[in-house]
Order: C-alpha cells, then structure tokens, then sequence
C-alpha cells in the first residue's frame, strides 16, 4: 500500500518519507518492525550511531544548538 507521508522524529529531528510505501502483511523476521534508509538520514547535516546506548541522532541543517547539551559538548570535541 501507498500512503502520501509518514514522518518519524529521529533525535531533534522531524524527517518525512513522501511517498512511503507501507508493508501490510506480517512480517518473518522478529529483530525489526521496519526500515527506512539513507534517504530518511540525509535530511539532516549528519548523523551519529551510538551502538553502546543503542541510538541514532541526526543532525538538522544549521542548528547544531538544538541538539542535546552531552552531544554538542561532544561535537565540538570532534571538530577540534
């Protein structure tokens, strides 16, 4: 099935998929309940995979102050 939008919030920021095709039937595999890929990523500046704490992050263009406190400390320790 074809649906015009779905939008999923990713850390600070609110990314759409348009169109988005939705999977009705059940699905085999029990590790995940979806997907979604580098189209959904690449609608932020950047974005971070923290496998200890299991988290995803991406940045929105241009507002590096609206991410977390911790994550911008850590941002700008990266770009030093």
């Amino acid at each position: 099935m074809t649906v015009p939008e779905i939008s999923l919030r990713i850390g600070n920021l609110e990314t759409y998929l348009r169109p988005a095709q939705v999977i009705t039937n059940e699905v085999v595999a029990k590790c995940c309940a979806g997907n979604f890929g580098m189209d959904r990523l690449k609608q932020g500046r950047a974005f971070r995979i923290d496998f200890g704490s299991m988290r995803l992050d991406v940045e929105p263009e241009g507002l590096t102050q609206a991410l977390p406190a911790a994550t911008r400390e850590q941002k700008q320790r990266e770009d030093r």
